[in-house]
């Protein structure tokens, strides 16, 4: 397949699924906001962040090492091992991450929250390491990928419009959110095992198989997990912390500022089995295009931000527009973050490099983070996200005129 057929494929396939993904929160969120009270609907915000901190433990690396190794072979049966080894530690994590989080949770949040982590987190995080997202990106087959994703995310929002009426649905909210995943996942796994004949070994061989991709993968995962010190642990933290209207303001601006980085991360996904092959001539394009997302984005905001807020939520979140524009301004470092990282050091096997980059922009902004929350209270996450992704994007390009420099 050509490098042109390549990314277009990906990029219909990806955009696809998360198109989807921008457009279903943005059709329930303004529903949700209504029809959940300010606590409920924090409630809401929050059991999904955390379930999205949770990505990264079932992906370990497999987004980046596995499609590597994928997009270096054409075989169907190598496939199918590749594939074995990172499931294995896939649904082993996504158990790990549930229990770590309902017993964190115990300490720091309420029963209601406490037992929506384990009910919901649960299916959904199996849901979401059955899906195995990183292989069909890998091998291409992002149609088959994006049908039944898309059939979930219609699934949740059908139920949104026609049975979430009040704070009371919470619950049922949350769970056309998790079980359709989850069953969705399931298809795309019998998927997997059929098409590409997949057996299982004896477990002592699958797990020395896990415990090689997992050394392997440790400094992507590492590289992955270490932005989670400014990004999502204080998020989580400060909803113990300030009330749940403050807190869905925040969550509410985060979330609509995620259109940009949705639309970046679709470019991020489509180009990288590309840019794995050794092809360094497109990493220009990637950084023309992802700087034209954010800022373009950026200045719809400026101009009609305040009236996305107001119309979709309501206009006792207008005082989310502040945050909102913070956040875009911060989206334009992460395109620039992106096409240095994934797609230069990643890309090219540099995994340690790209390690101890963001392990040491993660702790500086982790600092920066909490004395900005400390001294500006929620506004002062906002704040944080900016200078930490500035930190970022700066020393990865650093990184890569050094690489080619050299």
């Amino acid at each position: 397949m050509s490098v042109k057929r390549q990314f277009f494929s990906n990029i219909i396939g990806i955009g696809f699924i998360d198109g989807l993904n921008l457009l279903i929160p943005l059709l329930t969120i303004p529903i949700l906001a209504r029809v959940l009270d300010a606590e409920e609907y924090g409630v809401y915000l929050l059991i999904t962040t955390i379930i999205m901190f949770g990505y990264t433990f079932v992906d370990y690396s497999s987004n980046y090492v596995g499609v590597r190794q994928l997009s270096q072979t054409t075989d169907s049966i190598e496939q199918g091992g590749i594939f074995l080894n990172h499931f294995f530690y896939r649904v082993l994590f996504s158990f790990l991450f549930i229990f770590i989080a309902f017993i964190v949770g115990t300490y720091i949040y309420n029963e209601q929250v406490v037992f929506l982590i384990l009910s919901i987190g649960g299916p959904f995080l199996l849901g979401y390491a059955f899906t195995n997202t990183w292989f069909y990106i890998g091998t291409q087959s992002t149609y088959t990928l994006a049908c039944f994703t898309v059939l979930a995310k219609v699934v949740h929002l059908i139920v949104i419009l026609l049975y979430v009426k009040s704070p009371d649905d919470l619950s049922l909210a949350l769970h056309s959110l998790s079980i359709p995943t989850l069953l969705s996942g399931c298809a795309l796994l019998f998927l997997i095992f059929s098409r590409y004949k997949v057996s299982f070994v004896n477990l002592t061989t699958m797990l020395n198989n896990a415990l090689e991709e997992l050394r392997e993968g440790g400094n992507v995962f590492i590289g992955l997990l270490a932005p989670n010190l400014y990004n999502t642990l204080p998020l989580v933290i400060a909803a113990a912390f300030y009330s749940k209207f403050d807190y869905a303001l925040l969550a509410s601006a985060i979330k609509v500022a995620s259109v940009i980085v949705i639309v970046q991360n679709i470019l991020a996904k489509s180009v990288f089995p590309i840019l794995s092959k050794k092809n360094k001539s497109h990493l220009k394009k990637v950084l023309i295009g992802n700087l034209f997302v954010a800022i373009a984005m950026l200045a719809a905001l400026l101009v009609i931000g305040e009236w996305v807020i107001t119309t979709f939520l309501g206009e006792q979140y207008k005082g989310a527009y502040n945050y909102l524009i913070v956040m875009a301004v911060s989206a334009i470092f992460i395109g620039i973050a992106n096409t240095y990282g994934q797609g230069f050091l990643l890309a090219n096997g540099k995994d340690k490099a790209y390690r101890n980059i963001t392990v040491y922009c993660s702790i500086t902004s982790g600092f920066i983070m909490f004395a900005s929350i400390y001294f500006f209270d929620l506004l002062g996450f906002v704040i944080g996200i900016l200078a930490a992704r500035l930190l970022l994007a700066a020393s990865l390009y650093a990184a890569y005129r050094r690489e080619i420099v050299t």
